[in-house]
């Protein structure tokens, strides 16, 4: 069961919107990415990782990426930060693209995080209900990007 679930629905066509969410160097216009190191420079594909400098629970870490899955209508990546250097926190994301009128609706899913290596499941949930408010609220700014960078008005 997922965590968390948006979806915002951009002017531009599948194919537009899924060439700019596989361009590991494009990260930083539409989401909190400082910009992607040691990664591909053109298309990412299932397999492809990275490093960037991000922002998780707010406060600065290092992360690294694996791209889990990547079709015209779905890309999938698994994130491992180390918050404040020593906190490792993992999380499965997921965009996926379907075609709408006058566009594509983007569905952005945090499907499941780790913290310590160990599945956040649904008992433990409480304590981390900060992470998911932050969560929240990255995904909402990340949609008001995506719709600059993809020419909403």
């Amino acid at each position: 069961m997922p965590v968390l679930t948006r979806q915002v629905t951009v002017p531009a066509p599948v194919e537009a919107v899924s060439q700019l969410l596989t361009n590991a160097q494009r990260l930083p216009e539409y989401t909190q990415v400082s910009g992607a190191k040691e990664g591909p420079p053109g298309p990412v594909v299932a397999g492809a990782r990275w490093k960037n400098r991000g922002a998780t629970l707010k406060l600065p870490s290092w992360d690294s990426t694996t791209v889990q899955e990547v079709t015209n209508q779905r890309i999938a990546w698994h994130t491992r930060s180390m918050v404040l250097g020593f906190i490792p926190v993992g999380a499965d994301w997921s965009y996926t693209l379907e075609k709408a009128t006058g566009g594509t609706t983007i569905t952005n899913t945090f499907e499941r995080v780790t913290m310590f290596g160990l599945p956040v499941g649904a008992l433990i949930k409480a304590p981390f209900l900060p992470m998911v408010y932050l969560a929240r609220g990255s995904m909402m700014a990340s949609e008001k990007r995506l719709k600059k960078t993809l020419g909403a008005t």
